[in-house]
């Protein structure tokens, strides 16, 4: 590792991606069935998980089969369960796991970096509404696999594979940052009448005492369909 990446993480273990964390109500309201222990929680602050270990723990509770949407945000399309995301204008060709809500209210990561998460709870690449994938922006050993993600522009394109070999192309819209605690959960994760897919990432100023970025970026995307 380069003493310019020693420098910048210190002791943190490991800068995880994005992690929002809400009361479970705000879930529900969008949908988003949990569990009844996990309505028992009250978290409302969106944060980072710093550490291997709570990383490690967040694989081991992340059970998608635990969630459900609403009748209200099933929709009509089939969509794919994605497992490749390609974006060419930055070089990105990564796995994409499934990843859900955890015990505590948080969106789970992907366990390794090189990888993206896509939120199973909610909805598939292809259908109607806001399908979301997160990847981390860098790690303790250098950059992660959405660090050039603010790169992207208006204009872009980029492809996500399915399972079944069926390959979606979407076209990015708009790059948005914004401050951790002020990331609107609706517009991210809340329905549309459009076909998005919405990447997430850390961005801003890296946070010795948090040991978090400060602000997160949103790059919205919507599905370029064929004629």
């Amino acid at each position: 590792m380069s003493k310019k990446w020693k420098v910048y993480f210190g002791t943190v273990a490991l800068v995880a991606l994005l992690m929002f964390m809400y009361d479970t109500n705000v879930w529900a309201k969008l949908g988003y069935i949990t569990s009844p222990e996990q309505a028992s929680q009250h978290v409302t602050t969106i944060d980072d998980r710093t550490s291997v270990e709570k990383e490690e723990k967040s694989n081991q509770t992340n059970r998608p089969d635990q969630y459900s949407l609403t009748k209200e945000m099933k929709k009509a399309d089939k969509g794919i369960t994605p497992v490749k995301l390609s974006i060419p204008k930055i070089s990105v060709e990564a796995e994409v796991n499934a990843v859900g809500i955890l015990d505590n209210g948080q969106m789970g990561v992907p366990e390794q970096t090189e990888d993206i998460g896509w939120f199973e709870p909610g909805v598939k690449p292809g259908q109607t509404g806001n399908a979301v994938v997160a990847g981390h922006v860098d790690s303790i050993e250098g950059p992660a696999v959405f660090f050039d993600l603010e790169k992207l522009a208006r204009g872009d394109e980029l492809t996500i594979e399915g399972k079944d070999g069926q390959t979606l192309t979407y076209v990015v819209k708009r790059l948005q940052r914004y401050v951790t605690a002020e990331a609107p959960i609706e517009e991210i994760f809340g329905e549309t009448e459009k076909k998005r897919l919405n990447l997430i990432t850390c961005t801003g100023t890296f946070n010795h005492d948090l040991g978090s970025h400060e602000e997160r970026l949103v790059v919205y995307t919507e599905l370029l369909e064929s004629e």
